[in-house]
């Protein structure tokens, strides 16, 4: 929780704006999905000013460490402003404090929507009928165009980065810089970047774009959109940027059948957007887009990642956000054999004993005299059982989720406690293989090395046979240690596209 943690100083703020003779706060808690910003609900009694009576706000506030890529809450203020101008179904905002004597953190109140953003609940077969589903989709579509009915001008939302001539190199180098400051190898997304560069679009009308506009961030009430929520990323940009990220395979949420955010299909999607722009969805187009959304997703993910690894904001959450990278490549992966049309052509070796759904055992290691029993690995696993079995179904819904986080990290660490050396050769194998079928093989070749030879275009996807093979190989073995199920449950690139 931020420095605001108590609704007094809040309350003299609404006060001072509404001209109230006397308010009341019935209700102050913290809102879930806070992983960048900061969220409170604000339930108030006003008697007298310009508000009288009952009404219910959000606080939304800066969180101990800000993503480099986020806007200020005075920045997002004006964009939500400017959204709702534009007929967009967003919370109208009220007031803004940049004044830290106030409440501490910069903070803004909006009036509150009602409904879920719950990603995993919205996708689920019974959250909406087919209707629903349909509606919903035409007016996500119809918003969005509204939105980008929003021209880049000079001069207009100034405090905006003004855009280059090419929003895509302009991604491409953003996503290279904060790659670059992690200096961690991941080849896929190195063979991402490198398409992305080679394939730019030709230049588009630029617009204001959400930039974050996918199933998770926008609230759904008896099966209506009700609101668009996080407008922290906004930035001119190209429209497709928008489209390609709702229809990413990242942001599916284990439907990759519905090809829109999980929910709903694109032509539904596109059928709301095409209503109100007048313009046709280009496929072609839109696919270089939705590469680029896994490309920066999964780099926004490091960036999460190391937020909590760098001591800035410890976090559960965002530990584990960094162990969902392997995912994201695979979605990478797939959506980079659909461009270059390169089928998946032969087995990935996988160890049989770490690509399942529980912790693997591993095999049994000689007792060591100078520690006690059971070891690391047999205590977490015990743990986690525990946790699993007796203590979250006695927890309240609002834990649950934590709960399960812990029991995820568990999972993760006696995968890695067991068998995470065997993975570690298994990759180092596959890639000194790569090299040898290249007539390149080299003792030192490592995956530092099969980075840096991609970066400098040694290596492409659709001009080198096998790379995405190898590629396909060292995500998986480490999703065998992060998450096993999505070896099993991987779609072949027509079935997931």
């Amino acid at each position: 929780m931020s420095e605001i943690d108590t609704p007094e100083h809040l309350l003299d703020f609404i006060q001072q704006k509404t001209g109230a003779d006397h308010i009341e706060a019935l209700e102050y808690r913290s809102l879930a999905g806070g992983a960048v910003q900061e969220n409170h609900g604000l339930h108030v009694r006003m008697t007298g000013g310009s508000l009288p009576g009952e009404h219910r706000f959000v606080v939304r506030s800066d969180a101990p460490v800000a993503l480099s890529v986020s806007l200020s809450r005075a920045h997002e203020f004006e964009i939500l402003r400017a959204a709702c101008e534009a007929g967009v179904s967003a919370p109208q905002p009220r007031w803004l404090s940049a004044d830290k004597s106030v409440a501490g953190p910069a903070f803004y109140i909006m009036d509150w929507a009602e409904g879920t953003a719950n990603a995993r609940a919205l996708v689920k077969d019974d959250a909406l009928t087919a209707t629903q589903r349909q509606q919903l989709m035409h007016d996500l579509g119809s918003n969005l165009a509204r939105l980008h009915a929003i021209q880049y001008t000079p001069g207009r939302l100034p405090f905006l980065a003004a855009p280059g001539p090419d929003p895509a190199q302009t991604q491409i180098e953003a996503c290279r810089q904060l790659l670059n400051r992690f200096e961690e190898p991941h080849p896929a997304i190195e063979l991402g970047l490198q398409y992305l560069a080679d394939h730019r679009p030709a230049q588009q009308d630029l617009v204001l774009c959400h930039s974050d506009f996918r199933t998770g961030n926008y609230l759904v009430a008896e099966g209506r959109l009700t609101a668009i929520l996080d407008w922290e990323f906004a930035s001119w940009s190209d429209p497709y940027e928008d489209l390609g990220w709702m229809c990413a395979r990242c942001w599916r949420f284990g439907r990759p059948d519905r090809e829109a955010g999980g929910v709903g299909s694109k032509e539904d999607l596109f059928a709301g957007y095409e209503s109100v722009s007048g313009h046709k969805i280009d496929p072609h187009r839109l696919a270089y887009w939705e590469l680029m959304a896994i490309v920066r997703w999964a780099v926004l993910a490091l960036e999460q990642s190391y937020r909590h690894r760098s001591g800035q904001q410890e976090s559960l959450e965002l530990a584990l956000t960094g162990r969902m990278v392997p995912e994201i490549q695979q979605d990478l992966i797939l959506q980079l054999r659909e461009l270059t049309d390169i089928a998946k052509d032969t087995p990935t070796p996988i160890n049989p004993g770490a690509a399942t759904s529980t912790p693997a055992t591993g095999p049994q290691q000689p007792l060591d005299p100078y520690r006690d029993q059971p070891d690391a690995g047999a205590l977490l696993k015990v743990a986690r059982a525990l946790l699993l079995a007796e203590l979250l179904p006695a927890l309240p819904q609002d834990q649950r989720y934590n709960a399960l986080m812990i029991a995820n990290a568990l999972g993760i660490a006696i995968r890695e406690q067991t068998t995470g050396d065997t993975m570690a050769a298994a990759q180092h194998a596959a890639i000194q293989a790569f090299y040898q079928a290249q007539g390149a093989g080299q003792p030192d070749a490592d995956i530092r090395r099969l980075v840096q030879d991609i970066r400098d275009g040694r290596y492409t996807a659709a001009g080198t046979p096998g790379l995405l093979n190898l590629l396909d190989t060292l995500v998986n073995l480490k999703l065998s240690l992060s998450n096993p199920r999505r070896i099993s449950s991987a779609q072949s690139p027509k079935a997931a596209s």
